[in-house]
């Protein structure tokens, strides 16, 4: 009776570390359709992403509509964004859970995450060549984050989510060098074309995509996922838009982007013995098709709005892939669904060198229903913000944003490793909001 009361303990020990080590894997990418940024720059983000019909700056056009670029000048964008996130987890477990009287009574704790202060710039160089046969032909490159996201929580013996796991830690960049072309067929439309190269970076202070290590230490039996840090990887992909502007001052942009394809990430790690262990894991960008639409005839007024339909199922590799735990405690996948974001953004010319924007962004739920893996791969899903751009001398302009964007905050139970079926007394709580304001220059020559 005794050995089976232990072994009882033992399994729901094992079970509640799988669990909790789940939940806390908050591979939590701030970002607004899934893992995929709004947008770059303070020009862009200030107007709410919105740039399939908006030909703003060099940014937006090389990051939503190639073809956008024709109706832009030779110019030099550079932009630096400054992030920072207010993210907690709450968590309470039900007396009883481990054994009779473990413990006592329920325990319920609130940890934030110490994510500091993170820095996204980004720039891009459009122009024309001089040659007057080339001169419907408008090239374009640079470099900007295309997703970023995270989470750092420190060891917290009063968050059942958090006790025993030393805290968690998750990383998550994706860096985009693209290049385009655009050409202008005639005075209103314009077709485009980018190549999209990127680097990738995902570290895990615990691989829940691989089976966690079983082992003896000092008479004890541990149960851990592995550590998983590695460099990062490469990945292409592409991107092509086209774009009409009527004299009526409609406009109607169109685009589509393939996934950015990585190379499998593969980590070497050590089991708890200290023996040698490679685990990888699988993660691409989402597939978009996207429409826009945008109207200027208004004196001094710009209205713009885009849809942009995200494809993840059967793309985004283990983002995409079912969530639920499998039998040895591997997390399966993170269950993303495909999802339509909506970005809207109003600009007002006050005079030749004075101009400001608002923008909205709202995107559908892409993370799934089950709690558990909801709270493991949240994202922001509202994004407000504002700009200003003034023109300190001729061909020299000064931008100026910010941007809030928050998550709705998300509660459930805890799900059982077991039998993936909700613990009874168990609760989880995610809160994340982000701030993020940023500045830029342009340099048209």
């Amino acid at each position: 009776m005794e050995t089976e009361r232990l072994v009882s303990r033992v399994k729901t020990t094992f079970v509640v570390a799988l669990l909790v080590t789940g939940l806390t894997a908050l591979a939590h990418d701030s970002r607004a359709q899934g893992i995929v940024a709004p947008g770059a720059g303070p020009v862009l983000r200030s107007f709410g992403g919105t740039a399939i019909a908006a030909p703003l700056d060099g940014v937006g056009a090389l990051y939503w509509n190639p073809a956008t670029l024709s109706f832009l000048g030779n110019r030099i964008d550079i932009g630096v964004e400054a992030i920072w996130k207010h993210q907690t987890v709450e968590s309470t477990i039900p007396p009883n859970l481990l054994g009779p009287g473990r413990p006592p009574t329920s325990v319920t704790g609130k940890t934030k995450s110490d994510d500091g202060l993170q820095l996204g710039p980004a720039t891009v160089v459009v122009g024309r060549l001089p040659a007057k046969k080339w001169s419907k032909l408008t090239l374009a490159g640079g470099a900007f984050p295309y997703s970023g996201g995270g989470s750092n929580y420190p060891a917290d013996p009063n968050n059942p989510t958090l006790a025993g796991l030393g805290g968690w830690f998750n990383s998550f960049v994706i860096l985009t060098f693209p290049f385009a072309a655009a050409y202008k067929v005639d005075d209103h439309l314009a077709i485009g074309l980018a190549a999209d190269l990127a680097t990738v970076s995902w570290q895990w202070n615990r691989a829940i995509f691989a089976h966690p290590d079983t082992g003896t230490i000092n008479g004890v039996k541990v149960t851990q996922y592995a550590p998983a840090f590695a460099n990062p990887k490469y990945g292409a992909g592409a991107h092509a838009g086209a774009y009409y502007h009527a004299a009526s001052g409609l406009a109607l942009g169109l685009m589509v982007k393939s996934p950015i394809w990585f190379q499998t990430i593969d980590y070497n790690t050590t089991t708890l013995l200290g023996r040698q262990r490679t685990v990888s894991v699988k993660s691409n960008t989402p597939f978009f098709v996207g429409a826009g639409l945008s109207y200027d005839s208004v004196k001094k007024w710009l209205f713009a709005i885009d849809f942009k339909y995200a494809v993840y199922r059967n793309t985004t590799g283990y983002y995409a892939d079912r969530a639920f735990f499998q039998p040895d405690g591997t997390v399966n996948g993170l269950g993303y669904d495909n999802g339509l974001a909506v970005t809207a953004g109003i600009q007002y010319k006050s005079s030749e060198k004075l101009s400001a924007r608002i923008g909205y962004k709202y995107s559908t739920r892409i993370v799934p229903n089950t709690p558990t893996f909801e709270l493991t791969s949240s994202s922001l899903r509202h994004a407000v913000g504002g700009g200003a751009s003034y023109e300190i001398t001729k061909g020299v302009e000064l931008h100026a944003a910010y941007v809030q964007s928050w998550a709705i905050p998300i509660t459930g139970a805890m799900t059982s490793p077991l039998n993936n079926q909700p613990i009874p007394g168990s609760r989880i709580r995610l809160t994340l909001v982000e701030y993020a304001p940023s500045i830029g220059i342009s340099l048209k020559y």
